[in-house]
């Protein structure tokens, strides 16, 4: 794919957006976005093919992940699940624009589900998410209260808050709200899943594959909302995250840099700078973690891939570096956290 950063190619930002109650699609497109990580997305189909009230159309866009995984995905995705692959690793805001674009020339009505190759759904959640779409028309944006790494946890986060200084924070509040249909306002909901309406993107463009992964959500659900559309979590809608497949300076160098990124396209280079003495600060406490004798190996193994990738992230972001992290591995499981980096 060719196409200016962070708009699919064939969307027009502008086209007149209709905010009439439109009917819940008869078979909810929803696609994956795949990278080395086949059993994660067998047991994500598997989650999502269980389901209550709803028919589903699940596509697998996978972002150039190595020969023998696209071979194994072959083998073992069900006969129905289609599997697009992107060629390269186009990353997390790639493979969504190219959900888009399939989405669009497949003519399939204005909602699309867009999720991440590790996601895990309660069976109630795409039809809790569906109802809160053709009820709230003025939500471009939909997620679902997220429940840590396993459907029986407690609600862990409802969306998330944005401000330059605090960067993309989760929301642990769930302010009361559960009855099926209702919806929280929120400043953005993570990429693990969305539900889009394709006509919000087409009015803001698709999502910004300069950052490639971490904060694309955040920007996106950002832009909608500057172009009049709103965005909210389902309380009802219950959803969880298996991990992550990128190692922890990866995720520590991405949140860096795009939150710099972000700051600085939206609030200038006084503020981006002030953004950066803070995060070069927490790099800082991290790598004096890295050397406190009283923490074992693997946790100061951890905090310094956490401060040479945020520091490294700082001074990409400071420099406008754009594209996927210069060091790019598959698996790396020693190095994954267990919740979200701090953005």
């Amino acid at each position: 794919m060719s196409h200016a950063p962070g708009r699919p190619a064939g969307l027009v930002q502008g086209a007149a957006v209709s905010l009439s109650v439109v009917d819940a699609p008869a078979d909810i497109p929803i696609y994956l976005i795949h990278w080395n990580a086949v059993e994660r997305l067998v047991r994500s189909v598997t989650s999502l093919l269980g389901s209550r009230e709803v028919g589903l159309n699940i596509t697998v866009i996978d972002s150039g992940s190595e020969p023998a995984a696209i071979e194994q995905l072959r083998t073992e995705l069900p006969a129905t699940v289609r599997l697009v692959p992107a060629g390269s690793n186009v990353g997390f805001a790639g493979g969504a624009n190219i959900a888009v674009l399939d989405h669009l020339s497949r003519g399939r009505g204005d909602l699309l589900i867009i999720g991440a190759h590790d996601i895990l759904v309660d069976p109630a959640c795409l039809s809790e998410l569906t109802a809160a779409a053709v009820g709230h028309p003025d939500f471009g944006v939909l997620g679902p209260a997220h429940h840590g790494r396993s459907l029986a946890d407690a609600p862990h986060w409802y969306g998330g808050s944005f401000s330059w200084w605090r960067g993309a924070n989760f929301s642990p509040r769930s302010q009361g709200h559960s009855d099926p249909g209702s919806v929280i306002e929120v400043d953005w909901v993570p990429g693990m899943l969305m539900a889009i309406r394709s006509s919000c993107v087409a009015q803001t463009g698709g999502l910004d594959e300069r950052l490639f992964a971490y904060w694309e959500d955040v920007e996106f659900c950002l832009r909608a909302a500057r172009a009049g559309w709103r965005v909210g979590v389902v309380p009802a809608a219950v959803a969880a995250e298996q991990g992550y497949s990128s190692s922890y300076y990866n995720q520590a160098y991405l949140v860096a840099r795009n939150h710099l990124l972000v700051v600085g396209r939206l609030m200038g280079r006084v503020a981006q700078s002030v953004v950066a003495l803070r995060l070069a600060l927490w790099s800082l406490s991290a790598l004096v973690g890295s050397i406190l004798p009283t923490r074992d190996g693997e946790h100061r193994a951890r905090s310094r891939s956490y401060a040479t990738g945020r520091w490294a992230g700082v001074r990409a972001g400071l420099r406008g570096v754009s594209g996927p992290p210069p060091v790019f591995r598959a698996g790396a499981q020693l190095e994954q956290p267990s919740s979200p980096l701090p953005s």
